[in-house]
């Protein structure tokens, strides 16, 4: 069966799903993709629709994470990312409070560091949930709607060709997507480590 078929005829159906669970994996690229997908079938799909169902499987993936620095510290502290990027990130986490955990939403490569370390802070659940899933919406909607816009852009240009070649459009937007996401993410996690610092004590005089 055509790839192109499969998406037009059940993907609206499975849309929801599909997103939570892309989410639970990674977040970034799958509310982009969300908004492409929305914009290039027809009819339309809401992108709202998207950002809920991105938001809710983000918000398992980072409880996921968080619960597991409050329980096993010591082996958080021992991985390579923490190595690399925690040191910069309980700097940023003492300075701006858990302010730090909204901002690190936006920089792509500090996300994970950032739930770590609030798991090892401790912090009360709720507040987690509440400041990562406001967050999450945030960044959830910003980047659904840019996915969405483009995906009306591209349909504009390209019309009936790009809908019996859909399959084949998404694969190279998921692919193009991700190669974009995955260089910023490094630049930015060199650019940190590069510049960052050990933390200094904030009890300290």
């Amino acid at each position: 069966m055509d790839p192109g078929q499969i998406f037009r005829e059940h993907g609206p159906t499975y849309f929801p799903y599909l997103v939570l669970v892309c989410a639970m994996f990674e977040n970034d690229v799958t509310f982009l993709m969300a908004g492409i997908y929305a914009a290039s079938v027809r009819p339309h799909l809401s992108p709202s629709v998207a950002v809920v169902a991105g938001v809710a499987g983000a918000l398992c993936h980072d409880t996921f994470w968080f619960a597991l620095a409050r329980h096993r510290s010591k082996w958080i502290r021992e991985t390579r990312v923490w190595k690399k990027i925690g040191p910069q990130i309980e700097q940023w986490g003492y300075r701006f409070g858990v302010r730090e955990l909204f901002m690190a939403r936006f920089i792509p490569g500090t996300r994970n560091p950032s739930v770590f370390f609030w798991g090892l802070q401790h912090l009360p659940y709720h507040i987690f949930v509440v400041v990562n899933g406001a967050a999450l919406l945030l960044w959830g909607t910003i980047l659904t709607s840019l996915g969405y816009k483009f995906g009306q852009q591209v349909e504009s240009i390209l019309g009936k060709i790009k809908q019996k070649h859909l399959g084949k459009y998404l694969l190279v937007a998921f692919l193009v997507t991700l190669l974009i996401y995955m260089i910023i993410r490094g630049i930015t996690r060199h650019e940190i480590v590069k510049h960052g610092k050990p933390p200094e004590d904030p009890r300290a005089d």
